[in-house]
């Protein structure tokens, strides 16, 4: 998409802002540990960043989990200084949301894993034109009047269902209250399970009036793009949970929030939304959540993406409350789980240490809580 826009220059001097796409393989150490040496290569090796200490670079983390272990605790304290896109919806283990805590014992200060003052929400991709290769239908197969990649959807008449949800994590507080409370509600207006096939679950998002929304297991996740898509207005149950651009989005007029241990009341909440105010605000934002590949055209996400960084590099620079004392990440070392050759081979293990305090007239005051970790498939204490 920024590719194959006209705002990309092959010269960092004149670039106003520079994006890291951060690829790492599933479910190998470098998921863990590959972007904080993707961060000391910047640091040691590249001109640009070197050049104003990377204050203008944007982040963004594919596979991964932010900053954050996957309990919540913030590893890679060397990136509050730095801005990073990703996308709200975070969740750890124990249905926790990575935004709320730093150690999931309760050890430590709390330190956010997003800093809205210097960070960016953006929608998942999964919402993009052209279709890519092996990116399936944005649309169920057989609907008459539909075909792959139009914009029809059901309208307000059409729509039979008041509530939809599907899908089900034993960590989840949320989504075990959900289905708990109304997986068998005797209503037919009412449709919440722990799964669907792929077909029912897009018809159904194309049935229901409003879509509840709980953390998922990773930070990406396709939910809200895709029910703003398919125009069924979202219901955040969790107060955690950032949806996308909320700078420039009125999601006060776009969506709903009840928390989810009133979960049991949230039919009547429903009844009681202004829905056509907010199938309307639905209507004008879903193009927000697109990405259009081909070209820049002025639609999509790109020029709130391009207004949002514009915004974040013109402020002051971060200033984080973290302080990285120590750590032994090897620059070329290769700390996937495998070889060249695809062979397994033994994953590193990464020790780091760091001072974590509040600021004090603009300098650190180092309290006395420091925090070692290995960082392997999972981060450690």
């Amino acid at each position: 998409m920024l590719e194959n826009s006209p705002f990309v220059t092959s010269d960092w001097r004149e670039a106003n802002a520079s994006v890291v796409v951060l690829l790492v393989l599933h479910l190998s150490g470098a998921v863990a540990i590959r972007q904080q040496q993707c961060l000391k290569q910047l640091q040691q090796r590249s001109p640009s960043f070197r050049h104003d200490g990377g204050r203008r670079h944007f982040f963004i983390f594919t596979n991964d989990r932010g900053p954050c272990c996957i309990d919540g605790r913030y590893k890679d304290v060397d990136f509050m200084r730095h801005h990073i896109m990703t996308h709200g919806e975070q969740t750890g283990w124990r249905g926790e949301t990575l935004h709320q805590y730093t150690a999931q014992l309760g050890v430590g200060p709390q330190l956010p894993c997003h800093d809205e003052a210097k960070d960016i929400t953006i929608p998942t991709p999964n919402v993009h034109f052209p279709r890519v290769a092996f990116a399936p239908s944005l649309l169920p197969a057989g609907r008459q009047g539909h075909r792959p990649g139009s914009n029809r959807s059901k309208g307000a008449g059409e729509r039979s269902l008041l509530l939809f949800f599907a899908g089900s994590h034993p960590a989840s507080a949320c989504r075990k209250a959900l289905l708990a409370g109304l997986s068998h509600s005797p209503s037919p207006r009412v449709l919440v399970r722990e799964s669907l096939p792929a077909d029912q679950y897009l018809e159904a998002m194309q049935t229901a009036r409003y879509c509840p929304v709980c953390g998922g297991y990773a930070p990406w996740t396709p939910r809200v793009s895709e029910l703003l898509h398919y125009e069924c207005v979202p219901i955040f149950l969790s107060e955690y949970t950032l949806p996308p651009l909320p700078r420039v989005l009125d999601w006060r007029v776009i969506s709903a929030q009840l928390h989810y241990s009133r979960v049991r009341e949230l039919e009547r909440f429903a009844d009681g939304l202004d829905y056509p105010t907010l199938l309307a605000g639905v209507k004008k934002a879903r193009r927000a959540m697109q990405y259009h590949l081909s070209g820049y055209s002025g639609r999509g996400m790109l020029p709130l993406l391009l207004h949002q960084m514009h915004e974040r590099v013109s402020g002051p620079p971060p200033r984080p409350l973290a302080l990285a004392l120590h750590d032994d990440v090897d620059l070329d070392h290769n700390y996937s789980g495998s070889t060249p050759s695809g062979q397994p081979k033994r994953m590193g293990v990464v020790h780091s240490t760091y001072a974590i305090g509040g600021l004090n007239a603009g300098t650190f005051a180092l309290e006395p809580w420091i925090m070692t970790r290995f960082k392997a498939l999972i981060c450690a204490e």
